[in-house]
């Protein structure tokens, strides 16, 4: 039986009987070529297992990433708000409050018609109120605060001489606004006491009420300066001192003015700027032609009719500083000023309390009272605003 071998087998072995150096030398080859093809096997091994790593650590920041903006959501301009089912927690609360009425003039001290001191007051509260859930960075930056309207009800126990008023109000932690001198007489009934009520919470969940171990991200407050434009008017009653006797006018007086306030905004609940601050108000310097003057007790008014100076005693012009405390949705600002033109009962310090209420980015509804030489009522500030060069973030729920 012939066995065949094939030609190259032949010509190898031949050639290791007669170059036994080359035999060796392609055994060498052949070793270095099997350790390549190993390294490059170790290699596009290495290759996979750092492809399957970086699969795993794209899966895992995707699970912290989701995990932050459902657990802990972020704030600012380049965020993206998750999907949550109701960013507020939305709150529902009566309260009674018993009152005790200071007696700051004769009429509360007794010098009324049943001669009785009126010394106690009795009101009731129905409030709606929303708040930012707890762990969240709006809640972070404005520490739990809330926000809301309330319908009050209150009875002083003498209706024919005081009536019984019903309020209207809108509240950030605390009750704001009297009806702001649009009636006459306006003295006022300052009252102190305590409360006692319910609030229900409607969408509260159990994770509401534990702390979070790991705080959301707030970013670093641009300091700038924006710029608020306000456009305000309203109406007003007034008042002439007769002798000793202050008389109220017969009709309500106009008022429309304009602020406008550039603001250094410090961070996120801090403003403060300067005010230039214009005026007509329409019951400046208004006058009778003499003492004598008719009084009609049972309209509350005079018979002889209010004279009116001209235009140019009815227009002011002032300055005044401004600071503002900044909240989620509302904006509660003081300001001292002085008017710089004006003339008789435009004349002297003044004083601003003002609410801004957001309605977009740039614009806000303006609910502010002037006072003169901390004391005197003038008149409210109903108007609309528009804020300029506004970098200040967007605060993601």
């Amino acid at each position: 039986m012939r066995v065949k071998i094939p030609r190259w087998e032949i010509a190898v072995i031949c050639s290791a009987l007669l170059f036994p150096g080359t035999s060796l030398s392609a055994q060498e080859v052949g070793q270095e070529e099997k350790e390549v093809k190993e390294m490059r096997q170790d290699v596009e091994q290495l290759q996979q297992d750092v492809r399957q790593l970086r699969e795993e650590v794209r899966r895992l920041q995707e699970e912290i990433h989701g995990f932050r903006h459902n657990s802990f959501p972020q704030c600012g301009a380049d965020t993206v708000a998750p999907y949550v089912p109701h960013h507020f927690i939305h709150r529902l609360g009566i309260e009674a409050r018993p009152q005790y009425v200071f007696p700051t003039n004769p009429f509360l001290q007794g010098e009324n018609e049943r001669w009785k001191p009126i010394q106690s007051s009795f009101a009731a509260h129905l409030k709606y109120s929303f708040k930012f859930r707890p762990n969240t960075c709006a809640d972070r930056i404005y520490g739990g605060a809330y926000q809301g309207f309330g319908l009050a009800f209150t009875t002083f126990g003498d209706k024919k001489q005081l009536g019984d008023p019903m309020t209207f109000y809108v509240f950030q932690g605390a009750r704001n606004f009297s009806n702001g001198n649009t009636k006459f007489p306006n003295a006022g009934v300052n009252t102190t006491g305590a409360k006692i009520g319910l609030v229900y919470n409607f969408n509260r969940e159990e994770a509401d009420l534990t702390k979070s171990l790991v705080h959301p991200y707030v970013p670093r407050f641009p300091r700038h300066v924006s710029y608020d434009l306000v456009l305000f008017g309203s109406w007003r009653r007034k008042g002439v001192y007769v002798g000793e006797k202050q008389i109220a006018s017969p009709g309500s007086y106009p008022v429309a003015g304009f602020n406008f306030a550039p603001m250094y905004n410090l961070n996120y609940k801090l403003r403060f700027g300067v005010s230039l601050d214009g005026v007509y108000d329409g019951s400046a310097n208004v006058y009778t032609e003499d003492a004598l003057v008719e009084y009609d007790a049972g309209s509350g008014s005079s018979r002889r009719k209010f004279l009116v100076p001209g235009i140019q005693n009815q227009l002011a012009l002032g300055l005044s500083g401004r600071a503002e405390y900044v909240m989620p949705f509302f904006t509660i600002g003081v300001g001292l000023g002085t008017n710089v033109l004006g003339r008789g009962d435009l004349r002297g310090l003044y004083q601003v309390f003002a609410l801004k209420i957001n309605v977009t980015r740039s614009s806000f509804l303006h609910i502010g009272y002037n006072l003169q030489d901390f004391q005197t009522p003038n008149y409210l500030m109903l108007g609309l605003g528009f804020r300029f060069n506004n970098k200040y973030p967007k605060v993601r729920h």
